[in-house]
């Protein structure tokens, strides 16, 4: 839940600063976009810290 609410906050966030200012302006881009993006990265980095670490503390205990 914590994932979630965390790219969620950041695509309302981006949303935002593009419908209401200057700062971004997408041409082929989404909020869908961004939001599905934001949940693969987060998630394939979770998976390689879990491995990662997972490897790291299997040598160690050897």
């Amino acid at each position: 839940m914590y994932y979630f609410n965390f790219y969620s906050t950041m695509t309302i966030t981006e949303v935002l600063c593009e419908r209401y200012t200057n700062i971004l302006k997408y041409l082929h881009w989404t909020w869908y976009v961004t939001w599905t993006t934001l949940l693969i990265t987060f998630y394939l980095s979770r998976q390689y810290y879990l491995w990662f670490f997972k490897l790291k503390g299997n040598t160690l205990s050897s």
